[in-house]
């Protein structure tokens, strides 16, 4: 599962590949993006791509912030207009996930030719980890789980997919048998985060707790 990393993590992430400027354009410039290729997240909470545009940026090492200062011996994120608080007061971080998705694909290794020279190899496909099934069994309790309405009004996000997500979660991808995580918490926050990409925004943070812990309790019985 995807972790929350700190800039400096996710600079040395890129390093190795696009080099020191590299990796931090590439940064800046992903981070700046509407379709949120890379978030930033502050106190644990996504910053719209707009306020990074006009308040933030990433400064690599060696950087300085003043002639007369010494050189910045980490990346980090620098304010180039006036925030509430000082900047290290605040808690940046980034998607670990996401930072890789910038690094470029390896290239294939060429195909063999056969002594006619026609090709004899054909890479293989590069498929997206597939999506765990979940079984009938599953699929009732998940229908059983409240759709978390409150004073009668529709509830406000899509419950049902939400526990399907979180069952999908609890299923080893390579044995395809029930696994509850040992940390519901964290499972609870990358559910936040899952949330805020597929529908742009997310629940209350102790719904989801909630979700996580009554689907866990009633999975349980069925880990074998």
């Amino acid at each position: 599962m995807a972790r929350r990393i700190s800039i400096d993590e996710a600079f040395r992430e890129l390093r190795p590949a696009l080099g020191p400027n590299g990796a931090i354009d590439e940064m800046n410039k992903a981070m700046q993006r509407y379709d949120k290729r890379v978030r930033l997240f502050c106190n644990r909470r996504v910053v719209d791509p707009d306020f990074i545009r006009d308040h933030l940026i990433v400064k690599g090492p060696g950087s300085r912030s003043h002639p007369d200062r010494p050189p910045r011996q980490t990346a980090e994120i620098v304010a180039t207009r006036a925030l509430d608080k000082p900047i290290e007061k605040y808690i940046w971080k980034m998607d670990s996930d996401e930072i890789a998705a910038l690094l470029p694909m390896p290239e294939l290794a060429k195909p063999w030719p056969t002594v006619s020279g026609s090709v004899n190899w054909t890479p293989p496909a590069i498929l997206a980890p597939a999506t765990p099934p979940l079984s009938s069994e599953i699929d009732r309790i998940l229908d059983d789980l409240p759709q978390r309405s409150v004073g009668g009004r529709p509830p406000k996000h899509k419950w049902r997919d939400i526990y399907a997500e979180i069952a999908r979660r609890c299923i080893d991808p390579q044995t395809g048998r029930l696994q509850i995580p040992e940390s519901e918490r964290k499972l609870a926050q990358d559910m936040l985060d899952w949330c805020g990409i597929k529908y742009g925004k997310e629940p209350a943070e102790s719904e989801m707790r909630d979700a996580v812990n009554t689907l866990c309790a009633a999975l349980r019985p069925l880990q074998k």
